[in-house]
């Protein structure tokens, strides 16, 4: 979906929330309003975000600060991630205003979790099976079948980055029709790079146990 279609997906939710929403007003220039309205305009956009400003403007400070919060629940409903600011006085046009910043993230369509908690930006996942071989003295080698799981997620600058709890866990990819479960992980290694607007995370992990894929009925 291209990021004016994102705006217009965004603006129907805020209708559909009762919230009147237009596409966002030319740079300057701001009708004069009797009631709260929404504009929405494009604050920047790549292949794999796009970020959505939502302004609320109206005559009434407390009204545009509770639209804002309704504004922002609501596009946390289509799949945004929302952040809400504080409200302020546009001295040109006379009109209080708060800004909603409105995140749209191309994530993967397959969801992740660990344990029963999803991974809300998981970007890229992987698992390679490979053979651990050990050689005991006057045996044969022998050679233990292990999952190596890699899972990447961007992470927006002002989300928490949570700690993982040391210890086994299982990891979990849901897939339209069926879903592979790996038992008895252990994190490997976990690196954390800037990136464009927020943070790359890369986990790797090892599972030791065979892998189970549970059909959906």
């Amino acid at each position: 979906m291209t990021a004016l279609a994102r705006v217009k997906a965004a603006v129907n939710a805020l209708k559909a929330a009762g919230i009147s929403a237009t596409r966002g007003y030319p740079e300057g220039v701001i009708p004069h309003l009797e009631e709260v309205m929404a504009a929405v305009s494009v604050a920047r956009s790549d292949q794999r975000q796009t970020e959505l400003a939502v302004t609320i403007y109206g005559p009434r400070g407390q009204e545009c600060e509770q639209t804002a919060q309704q504004a922002a629940a609501a596009l946390r409903d289509k799949g945004f991630i929302c952040r809400t600011g504080s409200c302020d006085f546009d001295g040109a046009s006379h009109l209080f205003f708060v800004k909603v910043t409105a995140l749209w993230m191309e994530t993967l369509h397959n969801r992740v979790l660990i344990g029963d908690a999803l991974l809300p930006f998981a970007t890229a996942f992987s698992a390679v099976q490979t053979r651990q071989v050990q050689q005991q003295e006057g045996q044969p080698l022998q050679g233990e079948k292990v999952w190596t799981l890699a899972v990447q997620e961007w992470l927006p600058f002002w989300e928490p980055v949570v700690q993982d709890e040391a210890g086994a866990f299982t990891l979990k990819v849901m897939h339209e029709n069926c879903t592979e479960i790996y038992g008895n992980c252990y994190w490997l290694s976990i690196t954390l790079e800037e990136g464009d607007g927020g943070l790359i995370r890369k986990r790797i992990a090892r599972s030791w146990n065979e892998r189970i894929i549970q059909e959906e009925p």
